[in-house]
């Protein structure tokens, strides 16, 4: 059964009271209690700024139920590497868009593109580089399954372009169920734990 439209906004309004409450240095809320009956891969947390990024961080394995590590990796996103320069204040908030994008499990690929770019994200690892692309990065920059493949080889792994055609590169392939704010962000104005 997947997720409710309730559970989803329970999980929305948990990462943006977290990030909020990461920002006033004060304890998160406490997860909401949510009956998973799907087993996800993993959890990446993505903000958005007018249609921009403003930082994208997840994790490819679950330590934890859903809540929480959703709850996790929406305060870890605030340490984008990427954008440590312009960080995240506590007045950029009421502009940000929050989406969480929840992988199903990474499945070993025995043709490296047998994958449909916008459907399948994929991790790409090989000693120790390692990388990894949301499947809505092809659609948003319009690449081709070997483009694709490419720029995260290049971009994400630190590897050559032509890497993911060895054999010594293992290649998996997820997909996710996104859940994404309007653009005014969650309607419920109680957060979790919270009367």
């Amino acid at each position: 059964m997947p997720l409710s439209a309730h559970d989803r906004d329970l999980l929305l309004t948990l990462a943006r009271e977290s990030i909020r409450a990461h920002l006033q240095n004060r304890l998160p809320p406490d997860p909401p209690s949510i009956e998973v009956d799907e087993e996800y891969g993993g959890v990446f947390v993505t903000l958005y700024h007018a249609g921009r990024l403003r930082g994208c961080v997840g994790r490819l394995e679950m330590n934890g139920p859903l809540p929480v590590v959703v709850q996790n990796v929406a305060i870890a996103v605030l340490r984008d590497a990427r954008f440590s320069h312009v960080p995240i204040t506590l007045a950029d908030l009421p502009r940000l868009t929050i989406e969480i994008s929840l992988l199903s499990r990474l499945q070993r690929a025995a043709d490296p593109l047998a994958f449909e770019p916008g459907v399948h994200g994929v991790y790409i690892r090989r000693d120790d580089c390692m990388g990894c692309f949301l499947p809505q990065v092809a659609t948003k920059m319009g690449w081709d399954r070997e483009e694709f493949l490419e720029r995260c080889c290049v971009d994400k792994a630190g590897l050559p372009p032509g890497a993911w055609k060895d054999r010594d590169t293992e290649i998996y392939f997820f997909t996710t169920t996104t859940l994404r704010e309007d653009p005014a962000g969650v309607g419920n104005p109680n957060p979790p734990g919270r009367s």
